[in-house]
C-alpha cells in the first residue's frame, strides 16, 4: 500500500514538472552593449563560463560590420540599398531562390552545427567568406533558435531596429551593459532631426516612383499619400523660413515662394547668431503642434502618414526594385519621423510636453569667418553668406516614454561602473529597480595609485571653461603630462574635455616644442572621429605601446576611447583626466533638459537641471577613469588634474572605489615626483613589484 501511495506521488509530481515544462518555454536573452567591441570582451568571458556549448548564441550586426560582398561605390550609395537590391529573386518558379548574391542564396550554411560554441563578430565574417555564407543574414536566423542573443543595445531599445530584425522582448530577459548611457540613448530614440534637403530628397525619389504608375500600381496609394505629406512639410519650411527672415535681412541668394501665412507671428526676431546658427525654440510645444496642424502635418492626418510610411518601408525592404530610384536614405527619413511624431502625438498628444521643438538655421559664408570689417549691418552680413539651411530638431526630454517599451520583457538587468546615483536612474526612465548590486572593486588597494593634481608652486589651477584660456594653465598642463610620461612606463592615457582643445594644445606645443618632447619620450597618438581612422589609431597604438618607449594615447571624454574600450596591463600604466566634463551649456537640447528637469522637479521626481548636469559630467569622467585597472592582477595610476577636486563637491560623484582610492591625495606639479604619497613613488614601487612577480612565473 504504501509503495503504491509513494508511485502515485511519483508519478503525479511527474505530470507537474511536465506540464510546467510544455507549459513555458525557456526565455531568450538579449545581451546589449554599447560596440562590438565590448561585445568581443563579453563573448570572451561567456566562453569561459561552464554553460558555453550547453546554450546556443549568435550576435546581430549591421550590414555595414558584416556583409562580405563587394561594394561598389560608384553603383550603390550604401551597404543597404545594395543589399536590398541584389538579395530579391531574379527568376520565378523553382529556382525563386537564386538571387544576385550567391552568399544570401548560401545563408543557411552558416548554422550552430557549423559554427563554434561561443563567437564574435569577426568569427562570424571569418567562417561567412570560408563558407560563402551571408554572415547577416545567418546570424538573423539563428537568433530564432539562439538561447543567447548579442547585439548592440542601441538594437533592443530602437522600436524601429527592434521591428525590422524581429526582435520580440515579450517574456525575455534583457540585459544591458554599460547602461549609464541608457538615459541619453532612450531620449536619442525619440527625438529627430528633419532638414529641408532631406525632405525635398525624398520628394525628387518618389516623384521619380510616381512615373512609373502602370508598373507600380499596387504602391500608387501610398506614394501619393507620402509625397503630399513631405510637400505639406516642405511648404512648412518655406512658410516658417519666410517668417524667420527677420533675423538675418534678405538673402539674395535664395528664392522662396511668398508665404500664404501672412498673419503668422514671425518666429525669430533678430536672433543671433553664434557659431553660424541661429536657433528658435518654441516655448510652448502645443504652439509648434498648432503650425503642423495647420499646414495638414498634424495630429489629425498622423494615422494616413504612419501607414503610407510603414506601407513603403516594408516594400522598401522587401522588394526595392519596385521602388526605382529610391535610396535607403528616404525610408530612415520616414521611419524616423514616423517614431518621433509617433511619441509625440501618442495618446491623443498627451505626452507632447515631453519634447522641445527648436528650429536651427545654419549659416555658411563664403568664408571661414564674417570678415573683420563686416559691421552690424544685415546687408553686410548676407554679402558674406553663400548657403543657408533649415533643420526642425525635435528634442525628446523623457527616457521614460522609450522605455515603456522595454517592460514587457521578463526582466532587465542594467550594468556599468557608473550608475549612480540611482535615484536618478529611476526617475529619468520611470521604472522601478528593486534589486540592486553595487561591490567593490576587485582590485588590491596597494596596486592602485589615484591622487590629484591641484596646481604648481605659484597656485592653485582650474581647467574650467574659463581656465583652458589661460596659458599659464596650457603649459602647466603639458608639463604635468610630460611628467607622466618621464615617470610611467608603457601605456598613458590622458582625456581632454573636447576635441577643440584637443587641437588647440597640440597646435601650441608643436610651436614650444613641448609636443617634440611628447613623442621623444612616447608614441604619441590621438583619438579620431571617424571609425576606419580610429581603427587604424588603435592599432597602431596597441602594436606600440608594449614596447621599451611605450605610447601616450590622447582622447576625450565620451568619444570612443572612453566607452567601453578595454585598456589592460601595459596598454594604460596611467590616466590622466583633465577637468571636470560637463555637457556643453549652449547645446540646445542640453539646456532645454535642464529646463525640463526644473520644471517637473517635484511633478515627476527628477533632479534639478544642475544636478542633472553634474551628475552627466561625472559619468563621463567614471567612464574614462575605469579605463584601466581591469582586472585582479592589473595595476595603475589615475591623476585628477583640476584644482575643484579639493572640494568635497567636486568628489561626491566619483565611483565609490575612486573615492576609497583617493582620501586626502592632492598634489602639485612638485609632489607627484617627491612625495612618499606621489606619483614616483608608487610607479618605482609598482616596477619592483612587477620584476618580483616576473620572476616568480
Amino acid at each position: 500500500m504504501v509503495g503504491s501511495r509513494n508511485l502515485y506521488e511519483l508519478v503525479e509530481n511527474l505530470r507537474v514538472c511536465t506540464s510546467i515544462f510544455v507549459g513555458s518555454s525557456l526565455p531568450t536573452i538579449y545581451y546589449g552593449a554599447r560596440t562590438h567591441t565590448q561585445i568581443k570582451q563579453v563573448v570572451k568571458e561567456f566562453k569561459r563560463t561552464s554553460y558555453c556549448g550547453m546554450v546556443k548564441m549568435t550576435l546581430l550586426s549591421s550590414r555595414d560590420k558584416s556583409c562580405i560582398k563587394e561594394f561598389d561605390r560608384s553603383v550603390w550609395s550604401t551597404r543597404n540599398d545594395m543589399c536590398r537590391a541584389c538579395v530579391k529573386p531574379i527568376r520565378k518558379g523553382p529556382n525563386k531562390e537564386n538571387t544576385n548574391c550567391k552568399f544570401y542564396d548560401n545563408r543557411t550554411a552558416l548554422n550552430h552545427g557549423c559554427m563554434p560554441a561561443a563567437f564574435d563578430l569577426e568569427d562570424l565574417v571569418e567562417i561567412g567568406r570560408e563558407k560563402e555564407a551571408c554572415p547577416y543574414y545567418g546570424a538573423r536566423a539563428m537568433a530564432k533558435t539562439a538561447h543567447i542573443v548579442f547585439c548592440p543595445y542601441n538594437y533592443l531599445i530602437d522600436p524601429s531596429i527592434r521591428s525590422s530584425l524581429s526582435i520580440d522582448l515579450t517574456g525575455a530577459v534583457v540585459i544591458i551593459d554599460e547602461a549609464h548611457n541608457i538615459e541619453g540613448i532612450c531620449r536619442d530614440v525619440a527625438s529627430v532631426d528633419i532638414t529641408q534637403l532631406q525632405i525635398q530628397n525624398a520628394i525628387k525619389e518618389l516623384e521619380t516612383v510616381s512615373q512609373y504608375r502602370f508598373a507600380n500600381q499596387d504602391v500608387e496609394y501610398y506614394i501619393d499619400g507620402l509625397l503630399n505629406t513631405l510637400n505639406s512639410w516642405n511648404y512648412w519650411y518655406e512658410t516658417i523660413f519666410n517668417n524667420l527672415r527677420g533675423a538675418f535681412g534678405t538673402f539674395t541668394n535664395i528664392k522662396l515662394q511668398k508665404a500664404r501665412f501672412q498673419n503668422q507671428t514671425p518666429l525669430i526676431n533678430q536672433q543671433p547668431v553664434n557659431n553660424n546658427e541661429a536657433v528658435y525654440k518654441w516655448q510652448q510645444t502645443a504652439d509648434f503642434v498648432d503650425t503642423l496642424n495647420n499646414h495638414n502635418i498634424g495630429y489629425v492626418q498622423y494615422a494616413d502618414f504612419k501607414r503610407n510610411a510603414e506601407s513603403f518601408c516594408r516594400r522598401l525592404r522587401e522588394d526595392a526594385s519596385t521602388l526605382y530610384g529610391v535610396t535607403q536614405a528616404t525610408g530612415t527619413l520616414l521611419e524616423a519621423m514616423d517614431m518621433a511624431l509617433g511619441f509625440l502625438f501618442r495618446e491623443h498628444c498627451q505626452y507632447m510636453d515631453d519634447f522641445k521643438p527648436a528650429l536651427v538655421k545654419h549659416v555658411a559664408g563664403r568664408t571661414s569667418a564674417p570678415p573683420a570689417n563686416t559691421g552690424w549691418r544685415a546687408s553686410q552680413f548676407n554679402d558674406w553668406v553663400s548657403k543657408e539651411s533649415l533643420t526642425l530638431s525635435l528634442i525628446c526630454l523623457n527616457s521614460g516614454i522609450v522605455m515603456r517599451a522595454l517592460q514587457s520583457a521578463r526582466c532587465i538587468a542594467l550594468a556599468s561602473g557608473t550608475l549612480t546615483p540611482l535615484i536618478s536612474l529611476h526617475s529619468e526612465l520611470e521604472t522601478s529597480f528593486p534589486h540592486r548590486v553595487s561591490p567593490n572593486h576587485v582590485i588590491p588597494e596597494d596596486r592602485v595609485w589615484i591622487g590629484t593634481l591641484l596646481g604648481d608652486a605659484t597656485g592653485d589651477i582650474c581647467y574650467n571653461a574659463t581656465g583652458v584660456n589661460s596659458p599659464r594653465a596650457r603649459q602647466a598642463l603639458g608639463a604635468a603630462i610630460l611628467r607622466v610620461c618621464r615617470l610611467t612606463p608603457h601605456g598613458v592615457l590622458c582625456f581632454l574635455p573636447s576635441y577643440s582643445l584637443l587641437d588647440r594644445l597640440i597646435k601650441e606645443w608643436q610651436e614650444t616644442g613641448l609636443w617634440h618632447e611628447l613623442n621623444q619620450l612616447k608614441n604619441v597618438f590621438c583619438e579620431r572621429r571617424s571609425d576606419r581612422d580610429h581603427e587604424e589609431t588603435m592599432n597602431d597604438f596597441y602594436q606600440t605601446v608594449g614596447t621599451p618607449k611605450g605610447a601616450l594615447l590622447f582622447a576625450v571624454y565620451r568619444g570612443k576611447v572612453s566607452e567601453g574600450m578595454d585598456f589592460k596591463d601595459q596598454q594604460a600604466r596611467a590616466v590622466i583626466c583633465v577637468g571636470v566634463p560637463y555637457p556643453n551649456l549652449f547645446d540646445t537640447g542640453v539646456s532645454a533638459k535642464m529646463q525640463y528637469n526644473d520644471k517637473y522637479i517635484k511633478e515627476k521626481n527628477l533632479l534639478t537641471g544642475k544636478e542633472w548636469l553634474r551628475v552627466q559630467a561625472y559619468r563621463a569622467l567614471n567612464q574614462a577613469v575605469g579605463r584601466c585597472v581591469r582586472h585582479r592582477g592589473d595595476w595603475g595610476a589615475v591623476l585628477l588634474v583640476d584644482s575643484r577636486y579639493r572640494q568635497e563637491y567636486y568628489t561626491e560623484h566619483l565611483s565609490k572605489w575612486v573615492k576609497r582610492f583617493l582620501g586626502n591625495n592632492h598634489h602639485t606639479y612638485e609632489s607627484l615626483a617627491t612625495s612618499p604619497n606621489g606619483l614616483a613613488a608608487f610607479m618605482q614601487k609598482m616596477k619592483i613589484v612587477e620584476e618580483e612577480e616576473s620572476l616568480k612565473t
